[in-house]
């Protein structure tokens, strides 16, 4: 069987599909070869080529529901990378295509129902993106995570089977988290991450507390390493921490990395609490393991997506929200600290997300690209 990937991004769009070819290598005796055709960024690759999914980057044009010049410039963008794709599909032939959303699944998506193949999107948020909107008229079936999300696609298409997370996220291990990082095994663990590319936002945010986070807590800090106007990358951060903390940051407890790749299951497992942005990949891996979250959504995402995301895990009292415009130094600190110093309360945050998770989501999609993969 040829099993079409098809999405990108960052690895929140990336790890999905992951965890799902997994369960399709476990569930079926059968070979099955696995294209990916998208856009990702270089440690998104990694993950992919690891699992032994051959990655093909294609041009990739994004719209934007705003006013911005770089609409203009996309436009050409759009067309060249269906040509691409179309090329990459007519050598591959897919059986099925799984499509996970994102600007970057829709030439491969598009390509596939050019060849008449079945076409499976999964939508991971309770609002889709407009990529999923244009290719949930051409899928066969649109998987959604939110039972919310189900109500802008054709109701005789949709199934309800929630997120699927990567399993081994659930085997791991603190002690080897303290021996990695240096830990100071008496400090509780925050684990900050605004996602593989990293998040200006909140790394300028942390930044503004850490001389004040440092006294009571641990940090592992995944701030990603992408540059530009609105992003500080790695060496900036590390240099801030200097003249915050001194030469020796990490002593203070102080990590911060570009990015967490196998390690992350015993990141996770060490974490006391996880500061993340909206995106639903990231959100069911915290409600999996069960562990007490603080949520700062992107301002202003497509159908204002994350603020949705979060709050349906506020809502659940598995997390805290800070909006963005609302994220102050002390609003920011007392929150965290708010966490730290209340067992009963993190306890309670970690149980009530563990009742968000869906731990067979990965299973059951699997199934299901399967079966339209064998008719």
């Amino acid at each position: 069987m040829r099993i079409l990937l098809t999405g990108g991004g960052t690895c929140g769009h990336i790890t999905p599909s992951i965890a799902v070819s997994k369960k399709i290598k476990s569930t079926t005796k059968e070979k099955v070869d696995f294209l990916f055709v998208g856009s990702v960024d270089k440690n998104a690759q990694k993950l992919l080529e690891a699992e032994g999914i051959k990655v093909k980057n294609v041009i990739c044009g994004k719209f934007r529901r705003y006013l911005s010049f770089k609409n203009f410039i996309d436009i050409f963008k759009i067309p060249l990378g269906m040509i691409q794709a179309m090329w990459l599909v007519y050598w591959f032939m897919p059986d099925v295509v799984f499509s996970k959303g994102g600007f970057a699944s829709f030439p491969g998506s598009f390509a596939g129902w050019f060849f008449r193949c079945p076409i499976i999107i999964h939508e991971s948020d309770s609002v889709p993106g407009l990529a999923n909107l244009v290719i949930g008229k051409m899928a066969k079936i649109v998987i959604v995570a939110f039972g919310k999300a189900g109500e802008y696609f054709k109701r005789e298409k949709v199934v309800l089977l929630g997120n699927p997370i990567r399993e081994e996220l659930l085997t791991g291990n603190a002690d080897r988290c303290d021996e990695k990082f240096n830990l100071q095994k008496d400090k509780p663990l925050v684990f900050i991450t605004g996602g593989s590319l990293g998040a200006s936002f909140i790394n300028e945010a942390v930044l503004r507390i850490l001389s004040e986070l440092t006294k009571s807590a641990n940090i592992i800090h995944q701030c990603g390493n992408k540059s530009g106007n609105d992003y500080k990358n790695i060496e900036e951060i590390k240099k801030t921490a200097i003249d915050i903390l001194g030469d020796d940051y990490e002593k203070d407890g102080y990590h911060p990395v570009e990015f967490i790749g196998e390690e992350m299951k015993d990141v996770l497992a060490r974490a006391d609490l996880i500061i993340t942005r909206g995106g639903a990949s990231a959100l069911a891996e915290i409600a999996a393991i069960g562990k007490p979250s603080i949520i700062i959504p992107i301002y202003n995402s497509p159908g204002n997506h994350q603020q949705e995301n979060a709050f349906t895990f506020k809502n659940a009292g598995a997390g805290i929200v800070i909006e963005q415009p609302n994220l102050t130094p002390n609003l920011f600190l007392m929150e965290i600290n708010k966490i730290l110093e209340n067992p009963e309360l993190s306890k309670s945050m970690g149980e009530n997300a563990k009742k968000l998770a869906n731990p067979e989501a990965a299973q059951r999609i699997a199934e299901v690209v399967l079966e339209i993969g064998r008719r």
